[in-house]
């Protein structure tokens, strides 16, 4: 009967919760052709994992959502997936333990509420004491003992020639988002240890640098993303019609759908945030790295669409 019902679906983007018996929801997707994807549940393949087997043979039923475009589908998941908390979802289902980070008198602070003068949230708190830990090394902070600080002297010793306030303004830098000069002290590290032959030590910096790199790449993501005051986003539907999202500060404000080619109209009641916000709620952050995600991928042509700011499009007017 399942099957059935996924071979009548549409090939056009959408959500698809999963639900037992008791119609508790087992697991939320999404979609860019639906029938395609819930589909492939219901047929037999040696490629799904042992999780996926398991929730297959408690599926009782599914629900789907239509919507316009596949940006909609990414969004909708992630709100699904907050809003039941599906036991077969591991992404995106954690926001809550999401931590901000403070940084002040050099020590660091993890807190589950943001502060003033708080960086993030982050989402990979699991790993966020460990990646503090590689920066309070990396720039020899006092919190480090002082056998470490004798090892990290030897790795790197042009840390002794920066000032407590050039160090504190690189840290503030790099949470915002401004720099990545640790990328460059690690590999210098890690060459120092290469060649003392300490290929073990070097090793375990390559992870660091590799975390790290990750870590200073969401940052990005999402500065690049809250410091666009005001753009449009469009995409084709299956429709033959563009979708428009009007976007300031990582928040959709609107959307309108046009014949192609058309230019969109968007509400001027709709309210404008001027200023930048201090800060950003936990269940916010995945929304928001999904929208940067999917904007850069339009802009490199992954993606058929465009992004073009507002208040260029003012200028021009004016």
């Amino acid at each position: 009967m399942l099957k059935e019902k996924a071979r009548n679906l549409p090939r056009s983007p959408g959500v698809y919760l999963m639900k037992d018996y008791r119609d508790e929801v087992l697991y939320v997707g999404k979609a860019k052709r639906l029938k395609d994807r819930v589909s492939s549940y219901f047929h037999k393949n040696k490629q799904h994992s042992k999780k996926v087997s398991r929730m297959i043979h408690n599926i009782h039923d599914f629900e789907v959502i239509h919507v316009d475009t596949e940006l909609d589908a990414l969004l909708l998941e992630c709100h699904l997936i907050q809003a039941y908390h599906p036991i077969y979802n591991r992404i995106m289902n954690h926001y809550k333990n999401y931590l901000y980070v403070s940084y002040q008198n050099q020590t660091f602070q993890l807190s589950q509420e943001p502060s003033a003068d708080c960086y993030g949230p982050f989402k990979n708190y699991q790993r966020l004491p460990e990646l503090l830990t590689i920066i309070e090394e990396t720039y020899q902070l006092p919190t480090i003992s002082p056998i470490t600080q004798l090892i990290l002297t030897a790795q790197l010793p042009e840390m002794q020639y920066l000032t407590i306030e050039e160090k504190n303004t690189e840290i503030h830098d790099m949470l915002a988002g401004k720099n990545q000069k640790i990328l460059t002290y690690l590999r210098n590290r890690q060459a120092y240890c290469s060649q003392q032959m300490n290929f073990e030590y070097a090793k375990k910096l390559q992870i660091a640098i590799e975390r790290m790199t990750s870590f200073l790449y969401l940052i990005s993501q999402q500065r690049s993303t809250l410091t666009s005051q005001e753009f449009i986003l469009s995409l084709p539907t299956t429709k033959e019609q563009m979708k428009h999202y009007r976007i300031n500060y990582g928040s959709i404000l609107e959307t309108c759908l046009t014949p192609l080619d058309a230019i969109p109209v968007f509400s001027s009641e709709t309210r404008i945030v001027e200023n930048r916000p201090t800060f950003i709620e936990k269940a916010q952050i995945d929304p928001l790295y999904i929208l940067a995600s999917y904007i850069k991928r339009v802009t490199a042509g992954e993606i058929e669409g465009s992004v073009h700011s507002l208040n260029e499009e003012r200028t021009d007017k004016n």
